[in-house]
């Protein structure tokens, strides 16, 4: 017997690929603009990408949480550029984790990281 939930699960990591790919796949401007405007997921995928437009166009999403902007900070493949313009950024600072996420972080500048 196998669990309904276990069945779920491979159908939806399947959907999320095949969005990476369809997102991938997108000319740069439509790339800018999904980013802008786009969902959680879209957000996502898009801040992982290697054009740095696109990074920012991510951080200039008005529908962009807090949470996201922890786990930007926190992770390893995060362009230090990217670490910046989080760090300049006063009302994501004023959290802690994201302060925290961002002295954890060893691609963070080391003054950005003095200074938070």
């Amino acid at each position: 017997m196998t669990d309904p939930e276990q069945k779920g699960a491979p159908g939806e990591e399947e959907r999320r690929q095949s969005r990476q790919v369809e997102i991938q796949s997108l000319p740069m401007a439509e790339k800018i603009k999904l980013a802008m405007t786009g969902d959680k997921e879209a957000r996502g995928i898009l801040i992982k990408d290697s054009n740095k437009q696109v990074q920012d166009a991510v951080l200039e999403n008005q529908r962009l949480t807090d949470h996201e902007i922890v786990a930007i900070v926190t992770s390893r493949i995060t362009s230090e550029e990217i670490l910046r313009k989080v760090a300049d950024n006063r009302n994501w600072v004023k959290y802690y984790q994201v302060r925290l996420g961002l002295v954890g972080n060893p691609k963070t500048p080391l003054p950005i990281s003095l200074k938070t």
